[in-house]
C-alpha cells in the first residue's frame, strides 16, 4: 500500500492510498510448480506457474518469460453461493541491452458466481447462517488487459520508463430483488416477512433486474527518475505525465420471470471520461531525514449520453494537488 506524499505519481482515486501490485519476475533458472488445495463445501483451490530466461538470444542480452494460472470454486459461505473464478497471467522480461528493457504482461479474469444478499437476523435465529432464498441471482465477470513499459537508462543515476496499458472489463449481475421491495411485484409485505424471519418464496415475485457493464480503460504515462545533488543535498526526483482514458456502457433490464435475462430496459447510456496529468516531486535526503514537496495537476473532461431519451451532458475540471511530508528513520 503506498500512501503519504508518494501518491502525488498517482491519481485520481486515492484517497486512502494505492495498491501496488508487483507480479513476480521470471526465474533465471527454468522451474515452476503446482499446489491444491481442498475443503468442506466442495472448495478447490489449483495454482500452477511455470517460467524460465534465455540468455544472450541473438542480439538481446536475456528474454524471460512466466506463465501463472490460477483456478478456484466452492459452494461459499451460504446456500445457493457457488462462486468460481479462472485468472491467467502472462509476463515477458526482455533486457534488449544495457541501456534499454521492455516488459510485457497480459492477464485474463473470469468469474461465474451467485453473488446475492445477506439475511436479516430474524431470517439467521430461524432458519441458519447457510439460509439463502435468491437461488437464482447470478454474477458474471471477465476481464481481458495488457501493458508494456519500456525503460531507458540514461546512466547509473537516470532513466525514463515509459507505460501503455490497456483493459475492458465486463459484468453481468442478475439479481431476483435489486431493489427496494416496493419497486417489483413482491411488494412492501415481502420486506416485512424477512424482517420477522419468515420463510419466503422469492420466484412467487416474477422479477429480475440485470445490471450490465462494460469498462473500457487506456492510457500511456513516461515517468523520470533522477539522482542529484542540487544545493549540495543528496536528492531523487520524480516527474511524470499521462493520458488516461475510460468508456463505460451502463445497461439496466427488468425481466418478469424468475431467470429472465431479457427484459424492458431501464436504463442505457454511456460515460466517457479523458484525464491529463503532470506530476513532480523530489526527496531531500538529510541524514535520518527525508523531506518530500511535490504537486499534481490533474484535468479531467466527463461526458455521459443517454441513449433512451437522447440527452447528454459534460463537464471538466481542472485542479493542482501539492502535498508535503517528512520522514524520520531512527537508524
Amino acid at each position: 500500500m503506498i500512501k503519504g506524499a508518494d501518491l502525488t505519481q498517482y491519481g485520481p482515486q486515492t484517497i486512502s492510498g494505492a495498491v501496488n501490485y508487483i507480479t513476480p519476475n521470471p526465474p533465471k533458472e527454468a522451474s515452476g510448480f503446482i499446489s491444491f488445495t481442498g475443503g468442506n463445501r466442495d472448495y478447490l483451490n489449483g495454482h500452477a506457474r511455470y517460467g524460465g530466461t534465455i540468455e544472450k538470444l541473438g542480439e538481446l542480452n536475456s528474454v524471460g518469460g512466466l506463465v501463472d494460472y490460477l483456478h478456484k470454486e466452492g459452494q461459499g459461505a451460504r446456500d445457493n453461493t457457488f462462486a468460481k473464478i479462472d485468472d491467467v497471467n502472462l509476463k515477458t522480461v526482455i533486457q534488449m541491452n544495457d541501456k534499454n528493457s521492455l516488459v510485457l504482461r497480459g492477464d485474463f479474469y473470469q468469474e461465474n458466481s451467485q453473488s446475492t444478499f445477506g439475511l436479516t437476523k430474524a431470517e439467521y435465529r430461524n432458519f441458519g447462517r447457510y439460509y439463502n432464498p435468491f437461488k437464482n441471482d447470478t454474477f458474471q465477470t471477465s476481464r481481458w488487459a495488457t501493458s508494456a513499459t519500456h525503460t531507458y537508462q540514461f546512466n547509473d543515476d537516470v532513466s525514463l520508463s515509459t507505460s501503455f496499458y490497456w483493459s475492458t472489463f465486463s459484468r453481468d449481475w442478475w439479481r431476483q430483488m435489486n431493489q427496494q421491495p416496493t419497486d417489483n411485484n413482491c411488494g412492501s409485505a415481502f420486506r416485512e416477512r424477512r424482517l420477522n424471519g419468515q420463510a419466503i418464496n422469492v420466484d412467487n415475485c416474477n422479477f429480475t433486474r440485470g445490471r450490465l457493464r462494460t469498462y473500457e480503460t487506456w492510457g500511456v504515462a513516461p515517468t523520470l527518475h533522477a539522482k542529484h545533488k542540487l544545493f549540495g543535498v543528496t536528492s531523487e526526483l520524480e516527474a511524470g505525465f499521462r493520458a488516461h482514458f475510460e468508456n463505460q456502457h451502463r445497461l439496466t433490464i427488468d425481466g418478469n420471470s424468475p431467470t429472465a435475462r431479457d427484459g424492458v430496459v431501464g436504463e442505457n447510456n454511456d460515460r466517457f471520461a479523458d484525464a491529463y496529468s503532470g506530476y513532480i516531486q523530489n526527496k531531500f535526503i538529510l541524514g535520518n531525514w527525508t523531506i518530500i514537496p511535490g504537486v499534481r495537476v490533474e484535468s479531467v473532461s466527463y461526458k455521459r449520453v443517454n441513449h433512451l431519451n437522447g440527452t447528454q451532458g459534460q463537464s471538466s475540471l481542472t485542479e493542482a494537488l501539492p502535498s508535503f511530508a517528512m520522514n524520520y528513520t531512527p537508524c
